[in-house]
């Protein structure tokens, strides 16, 4: 998705051979049109689109220092890394926050943070914070829950917003344990320690599992967590992520048991897949009935 300022995309948007990037406001179009507020959207999927939003931010309030600015990103850079797990580190999500707050714009839109917590750098801000949380996406789009008999969190820290949605539409809950290492990244084991394999079978067997969670990026966290799962014969099972980043495809997880993938268009955009082969792409799927886009 490329930027748009209300609407109208930049005029230009070009990287110089040194790394610099530059852009040109589509100004023509911009006062043409009065508003009482810039609303600016994009997808922020690498850290050159940053810098573009903050050379966009900066040059509206060259021009028109008198209108607000309100961003609309859905997906919150850095929101993973909003605890210090090894010496060396700093919470980089906190500062992120703070640079979206007073600084530059009057108004934030974002969806599903992965802690909710490191919101409160908003608080202490002019800056108007709309956080449309998993449960509001589930509201607004209750049909994809049609026919679910079980929600699974794939971890504690999805645990409370994955249980409220089951709670709210009376469906069956389970909460796996997830341990990882915080210097590899690896997975060193998931399961469900806390539930007997006899509640299991009761939960699971032929029924239409949906696992939940805020973010899908490499996604062996899911991959893991089916194994578990398939070794009590559900019917079917469902993958909800609000921000689909698929660093590795989707087809790691067709091929490892997941029937069905629904996202978000907060990373996810409709097109082929990071340059991937066509059978990455979106409509491939779409045709197959195995992936569903959920326009926020």
């Amino acid at each position: 998705m490329n930027l748009t300022i209300n609407g109208i995309p930049l005029k230009k948007s070009f990287k110089f051979p040194g790394g610099e990037l530059n852009i040109q406001l589509p100004l023509d179009e911009l006062n043409a049109a009065w508003c009482d507020e810039f609303v600016i959207k994009t997808i922020l999927n690498s850290s050159d689109k940053i810098i573009e939003l903050l050379l966009v931010t900066n040059a509206l309030n060259h021009y028109h220092p008198e209108v607000p600015q309100k961003l609309i990103i859905h997906y919150l850079p850095y929101a993973r890394q909003d605890r210090i797990c090894n010496y060396g580190e700093g919470n980089n999500s906190l500062w992120f926050n703070y640079l979206l707050s007073d600084e530059y714009f009057q108004s934030v839109e974002i969806a599903d943070v992965h802690n909710e917590s490191t919101l409160y750098s908003f608080e202490h801000s002019s800056t108007k914070l709309t956080h449309i949380t998993m449960a509001d996406i589930f509201t607004r789009n209750h049909e994809i829950l049609n026919g679910i008999d079980l929600l699974i969190s794939p971890d504690k820290g999805a645990k409370d917003k994955v249980s409220g949605i089951a709670h709210t539409w009376f469906i069956d809950f389970l909460c796996a344990n997830k341990d990882r290492d915080t210097e590899t990244g690896k997975i060193n084991s998931i399961g469900f320690a806390d539930t007997s394999n006899d509640e299991l079978a009761i939960k699971i067997f032929d029924k239409n599992i949906m696992i939940c969670d805020d973010i899908g990026d490499g996604c062996g966290t899911f991959v893991e967590l089916v194994k578990q799962v398939l070794k009590f014969n559900p019917k079917s099972i469902t993958l909800y992520v609000t921000h689909g980043i698929f660093s590795k495809g989707l087809e790691i997880l067709y091929r490892n048991g997941i029937d069905k993938i629904i996202t978000t268009d907060s990373f996810f955009e409709r097109k082929n897949f990071n340059g991937q082969p066509h059978e990455f792409s979106v409509d491939y799927y779409i045709d197959k009935s195995k992936f569903k886009i959920i326009k926020l």
